[in-house]
């Protein structure tokens, strides 16, 4: 995510369908795998309460799925 393509929204989370959202995500215990990793968990971290909290055009709650985060080469 960071430093990749400018931090554009599809680096992070994709709308499968009008109920599911899948989040890019980094483990705990992958943070000091690489320097990116904690800056990235970071954000990712903020935006997935942003996501726990939204509803959609009715009031419902996404249903969210975490997938994991491409590894930085």
């Amino acid at each position: 995510m960071f430093g990749e393509t400018g931090r554009h929204t599809d680096e992070f989370v994709r709308f499968a369908d009008e109920n599911t959202i899948l989040v890019a995500w980094i483990n705990e215990d992958e943070i000091d795998e690489h320097f990116l990793n904690r800056k990235n968990y970071e954000r990712i971290s903020e935006n997935y309460v942003i996501f726990e909290n939204a509803t959609d055009i009715n009031g419902s709650l996404f249903k969210i799925i975490k997938i994991p985060l491409s590894r930085p080469l």
